[in-house]
Parts: C-alpha cells; structure tokens; sequence
C-alpha cells in the first residue's frame, strides 16, 4: 500500500500483521520523500554567492585557469562517451549538463561572463531534486475499533520520541491515515536545538500521490 503525504513530498509504504481481533499488530515502513530548494532559497543562494565572488575573485580565476588548462572537460567527455552503454540516458544527460556548463566557464574571456557562468553552475546544484528513503518496524497496540498507537522510546542523541497513530478510516481496510509525532526530550543539547519535532507527518490513503517539480537533476541523499 503506497499513501502519500498531506503537506509535503512524500510517501510512505505500510505492510502490517497480526491476528484477530488485531489487538497488536506489527508492521513495516518505508519513507520515501524528495525535496527541492524553494525558488526564493535558490534565488537567495546564488545571490549570496554573487556577493562572495567578489572578496575571491583572484583565486576564481586561479583555478579556472588551472582546471581548464589541465583538458578534464575533454578526458571526462571521452569517458562519458566511453561508458554509453553502461549508464543510463538521464546519468548521461546529468553529466553532459555539467560538463557543457564547465566548459562555458572555461571559454569565458572576461570576469563577468566568468562569474555569469559560475552562477549557472550554482543554481542548477540549487535546483538539484533530494530523494531520500526510511525503513523501519513498529509494534502497535489497539486502543478502539479503529485507531492504533505504538509504544515510543528515546532514542538517539536528542533522546527522540516517536509517537504514531495508526487509523483505519473504512470498513474495507483500504483507507489509512498514518500521523507521526516527534518530541525532542533531550531539548538543552544544542545539536537538538532548531528541528521543529513537534509538527505533525501526516500519510493519509486517497489524497493526490503525484508531484510537480522543477528538478535541474535528481539525486540520492544520504539523509
């Protein structure tokens, strides 16, 4: 079963056990989601950029001289072209782009077209699609007909904890609604301090699955 997300880009998959009367249940999750940079955050990071480039210029131009000197564009477009068969159309696409951007650097005569160019590289990474996943298990005990909770523990460094509600919404066990709590407890660590744990996920079966974004590529995060 695939539910999507209320208020943010998200999915989450649910795959649940248990024998009747179902007064516990055990079940796996998968998080799927993917982020982007809103237009203002993207706008806002090449200006901030814009503004750095001028207190470094003389070492842009170092190392614009240094990397275009040393033909990387042409070796990595000959390995590219090497590898055709073994990476796919969008890999392909995402590295051409890169490449072709870089290589517009390199042909640069002056320092505006120079920074001009820098400022396209920096916006696509800005415009870069994240896609990150989450699997996990989770005990649930019934606390009516139709809702069930788990049993949540800190965890982690900021002593997190989890709670989940799980509420059938039909008879026919088709519509779900997933609401997911988090509670820093451990609030005086100032690595726990600025996540907002209180706001609520929220999954819920029948609601829109697809998303819209302007994606300059996709990538995998690691978070």
């Amino acid at each position: 079963m695939l539910i999507p997300a209320v208020d943010s880009n998200a999915w989450l998959t649910m795959d649940c056990t248990g024998e009747a009367p179902f007064k516990t249940i055990d079940c796996t999750f998968t998080q799927l989601s993917v982020t982007r940079k809103s237009d203002a955050e993207v706008a806002a990071e090449v200006a901030k950029e814009k503004t750095d480039i001028a207190s470094h210029m003389n070492e842009m131009r170092q190392g614009r001289s240094k990397a275009c000197s040393a033909k990387i564009v042409s070796e990595l477009r000959k390995d590219v072209a090497g590898k055709a068969s073994d990476i796919t159309e969008g890999r392909r696409k995402a590295l051409t782009t890169a490449l072709d951007q870089f290589e517009s650097m390199c042909a640069c005569k002056d320092d505006v077209c120079l920074v001009d160019a820098y400022l396209r590289m920096k916006e696509t990474t800005a415009k870069t699609c994240h896609i990150s996943s989450n699997a996990y298990t989770m005990s649930f005990t019934r606390m009516s007909k139709t809702k069930w909770v788990n049993q949540p523990k800190p965890s982690g460094i900021c002593n997190v904890v989890t709670a989940v509600v799980l509420e059938r919404r039909d008879d026919s066990g088709l519509l779900w609604t997933y609401t997911q709590t988090r509670l820093a407890v451990d609030d005086e660590n100032a690595l726990c301090k600025g996540f907002d744990f209180t706001k609520p996920l929220v999954f819920a079966t029948g609601g829109a699955s697809a998303i819209a974004l302007d994606c300059s590529a996709v990538d995998a995060s690691v978070f």
